[in-house]
């Protein structure tokens, strides 16, 4: 069983939450705040708590073998999936496209079953074409570049020559939902109910600075269960056999011989799922990005993975009958687990048959 926390941030100093997309002298920002990243604070908060962490001091190992497994299983296991956190607004789709002529109609969700197959989808109120939406976190109104020295070949200050890195500004809000096993303590790990000040991002010393809170909630991400949005969709004229698939936060797959994955493969799906696919049913919509990261641990990169992007949404047609109710268990329990690796920094969130696909929607 999972229980549900929700994380709630506000930036008080610009934060640094680098892509890892930048040329020599520039530096692009995500528009969110990484599950990685807020992971990694809050331990790094509970270690100095416990002084296992000191200032101008060697970081001291957790004696006690029953306590090291118990942080572990907060911090590493995947018991604890730390969200990633997005600005307010509607959540990404991929799937989402707008009128060329006047941005200002309706919009229209690609993957919606109200659409004919096989045929041209234009403008509801013009017929127009349609190209790609801005469906996603990057408000990048809120996004300032600060200016620096930039940093040579040979490790020194270069002449005439400066680095832009973008940040989050100060101000903004972010929120997402933490999903927790219920056989997992987490007042005795995280200030549950009180906010903290958390420096989140690159560097730190001279900004970053979060005032995070975190609360428990009754209900998760999803206000219905997979089984009753299935049956909304069925009558949008959903084929039966079809499963409707979309990230939530980016996706880190692989295929049985663990190369990684930059477009969904129906066969990597029917693994995570528990399901026998068939094929992919247009529309398929994917984007990949790299995912990767620091270890400041160690002082040194994460390995670099590939991971869908956030809203990319996949339709896959499976022999299992989706009405059965261990079919569907099996489904929820994916839905509420997450999909893939790097679970427990935010990779992998999924709704099934999510009911925004089948909203008016109408550009801002």
């Amino acid at each position: 069983m999972t229980v549900w926390y929700s994380v709630d941030a506000k930036l008080v100093e610009p934060v640094t939450m680098s892509s890892g997309n930048h040329s020599r002298n520039q530096a692009a920002a995500h528009p969110f705040l990484t599950g990685s990243a807020l992971r990694g604070s809050l331990a790094a908060r509970w270690l100095r708590e416990q002084h296992h962490v000191r200032s101008g001091r060697r970081p001291t190992p957790i004696g006690d073998r029953a306590t090291h497994k118990q942080f572990m299983n907060v911090f590493e296991s995947g018991a604890v999936r730390f969200p990633f956190l997005y600005p307010p607004g509607p959540p990404p789709r991929l799937s989402l496209f707008e009128c060329k002529a006047t941005p200002d109609h309706p919009a229209a969700d690609l993957v919606d079953p109200r659409h004919p197959v096989g045929t041209k989808v234009t403008c509801r109120e013009c017929a127009s074409a349609l190209d790609r939406g801005v469906s996603g976190p990057d408000d990048r109104r809120r996004t300032h570049v600060r200016t620096r020295t930039a940093v040579g070949d040979d490790g020194v200050a270069a002449q005439a020559l400066l680095y832009a890195q973008e940040e989050l500004s100060a101000g903004r809000l972010f929120s997402g939902i933490m999903a927790v096993d219920d056989d997992v303590d987490l007042t005795a790990w995280l200030p549950v109910g009180n906010e903290v000040a958390l420096r989140l991002g690159a560097d730190t010393s001279t900004g970053g600075t979060t005032n995070v809170l975190v609360t428990p909630q009754s209900v998760g991400p999803h206000a219905t269960t997979p089984a009753a949005r299935r049956e909304a969709w069925l009558a949008a004229g959903l084929a039966t056999d079809v499963v409707v698939l979309t990230a939530r936060s980016p996706l880190v797959l692989t295929d049985r011989w663990l190369r990684p994955a930059d477009r969904f493969d129906h066969r990597i799906l029917g693994d995570e799922l528990g399901l026998t696919t068939v094929e992919l049913v247009p529309f398929t919509l994917a984007r990949s990005r790299p995912a990767g990261g620091w270890n400041p641990a160690a002082g040194i990169p994460k390995p670099g993975d590939v991971s869908l992007v956030e809203g990319s949404v996949a339709q896959v047609r499976v022999k299992d009958d989706l009405s059965d109710p261990q079919v569907m268990a099996r489904l929820t329990q994916a839905e509420e687990c997450g999909l893939g690796w790097r679970r427990a920094e935010g990779f992998g969130a999924v709704t099934l048959w999510s009911s925004i696909h089948l909203s008016e929607w109408r550009a801002p």
